[in-house]
């Protein structure tokens, strides 16, 4: 298993996220949503996005007060975690 993180900003960005590590080629991934966002309607746009582009991808989700990517906290960002099970 190993783990990719991001800050999520456009469907553009993930979509290159996802080509240049190849996760469309993975069988077994599981997604962490983390994000300040408490609207559902953003959230699932999101999850949709997510769904499109690795249609079989486990998505699980959390609201935050502070999103960590490596070892930086922030604050009013979505960071995607993609857990990759071989």
């Amino acid at each position: 298993m190993y783990t990719l993180n991001m800050y999520y900003s456009s469907k553009e960005e993930f979509k290159e996220f996802v080509y240049e590590n190849e996760l469309s080629l993975k069988e077994n991934i599981l997604i962490q949503i983390f994000s300040c966002i408490l609207q559902e309607d953003k959230l699932n746009t999101i999850r949709k996005i997510i769904l499109e582009l690795l249609p079989n991808a486990v998505i699980i989700g959390s609201t935050t007060d502070g999103e960590i990517l490596n070892d930086r906290v922030t604050t009013d960002k979505t960071v995607i975690s993609c857990s990759v099970f071989e």
